[in-house]
């Protein structure tokens, strides 16, 4: 029976699935990369980001430098809904 408590499969005494738990702990990083970072759109010229903290938002700053911020078009330019 396994007994490492790294895991809440060895309650069940299953083995540890590390492939699986990596490829979450991969996804969760990514997806706060992608998460409250600033990004300059390339059409409207204005300062963005999706930001999280208890929802998902979308913020567009109007009077924010965008020196040396990636450029990405924002959903705006895009015609995607935000909200």
């Amino acid at each position: 029976m396994i007994t490492n408590q790294e895991s809440r499969y060895w309650i069940l005494g299953y083995p540890r699935n590390t492939d699986y738990e990596d490829e979450r702990k991969r996804r969760k990083k990514v997806r706060s990369k992608e998460y409250n970072t600033l990004y300059k759109c390339s059409k409207c010229l204005k300062v963005w980001e999706n930001f999280i903290s208890y929802r998902k938002q979308f913020i567009a700053y109007t009077d924010m430098p965008s020196y040396g911020l990636n450029e990405k078009d924002c959903k705006i330019c895009k015609g995607e809904s935000y909200g």
